[in-house]
């Protein structure tokens, strides 16, 4: 899912396998689009209303495959306006499948932390998916808790990943599941995942598909977030979902209303 230009979103609130269908569900949603009009940009208006609106939202930045070098004022100015619409924001940064030495990782975590220092977590991507690699994966994990031990960490293998990586230490949310059309192409893991610490995307999910219906499909399969979007390849990522709204509305708190501004 390495992109440039990105922003992930999370709506938070999770449900455990096999709970009542009304239970609150996170939305993971990857914004990866530029915010060209800085604080009025109308795609990040829209983020930011459903916050507003009850939907809790956490936003993955990125600005290019990571932090950057200098600060852009016009993630700057989103990511303030977002916050103060009660968004929680996460930077991006890739760790190649662990090829990416955890110096490197760190050092991108520390420029997040500089550029933008209101960063609330980390979002750790192309995290390995194999037994052989967890040990280390968990004190990467560690390392950068020990910069900021408020920091939220999720991480993305985009697929079923051993249960190691769920131990002591870990990354708070592993994504699970990155693929296109349904929640039905989820290949459930041997052993369950602990409750809500899963997230799954799905993309190219036709306009006509019922994003309710998906949603209680991720929430049958334990993902405490989760994102469905119509867009397609090559980046399935870059605008909201024509059924943003119905979106918003499945997942939303029985209080929150998901479509209104």
């Amino acid at each position: 899912m390495r992109l440039c230009g990105i922003a992930l979103v999370l709506l938070c609130g999770v449900a455990a396998p096999g709970v009542a269908q009304n239970r609150p569900t996170g939305l993971l949603v990857p914004a990866y689009f530029y915010p060209a009009g800085g604080a009025k940009d109308a795609r990040w208006q829209q983020l930011a209303d459903a916050a507003k609106n009850g939907v809790p939202l956490t936003v993955i930045v990125n600005p290019a495959s990571g932090p950057g070098k200098v600060t852009d004022p016009n993630y700057t100015a989103v990511i303030d306006g977002v916050q103060k619409a009660g968004v929680t924001t996460v930077g991006y940064v890739s760790t190649s499948y662990a090829r990416r030495p955890a110096a490197d990782v760190l050092a991108d975590v520390k420029t997040w932390l500089k550029l933008y220092p209101t960063t609330q977590g980390i979002f750790l991507d192309e995290q390995p998916s194999g037994a052989a690699e967890v040990a280390a994966y968990l004190e990467l994990c560690e390392s950068i808790r020990r910069l900021n031990p408020k920091l939220t960490i999720l991480s993305n293998p985009g697929t079923v990943c051993d249960a190691g990586y769920f131990g002591t230490g870990g990354p708070d949310v592993v994504c699970v599941h990155e693929n296109e059309g349904s929640f039905r192409k989820y290949a459930r893991p041997a052993k369950a995942y602990p409750p809500g610490r899963t997230a799954g995307l799905v993309h190219t999910t036709p306009q006509g598909a019922n994003p309710a219906a998906e949603v209680a499909l991720a929430r049958g399969h334990g993902f405490g977030m989760v994102f469905v979007t119509d867009a397609r390849m090559p980046n399935p990522w870059d605008r909201l979902p024509t059924y943003w709204d119905d979106l918003l509305t499945a997942v939303a708190p029985p209080t929150a209303g998901g479509k209104k501004n």
